[in-house]
């Protein structure tokens, strides 16, 4: 199991490898068989999130836009930088 969120849980998705997500507030927390991750640093409250098909991305809709975070169990999650030419 793992911590209470510190709030109301906003969303809640699920890995292809056995791992759960969480957002409440500003922050998504990844629990996976490994251990789990705090992803923070949200411009707002993150109200929806996802996981890529392979489970090696998850996504965090906030408002103004999308964090797209590279995680992998075993390995620290870190923001991944995406460029957009529109």
């Amino acid at each position: 199991v793992g911590p209470e969120p510190p709030g109301p849980v906003e969303a809640v998705a699920t890995d292809p490898a056995g791992g759960e997500a969480f957002a409440a507030g500003r922050e998504v927390h990844w629990r996976h068989p490994a251990g789990s991750h705090l992803l923070s640093g949200h411009a707002s409250t993150v109200a929806g999130i996802a996981f890529s098909p392979q489970g090696n991305a998850l996504a965090a809709r906030h408002y103004g836009g999308v964090t797209v975070w590279l995680v992998r169990a075993g390995d620290a999650p870190r923001r991944a930088r995406l460029e957009y030419a529109g």
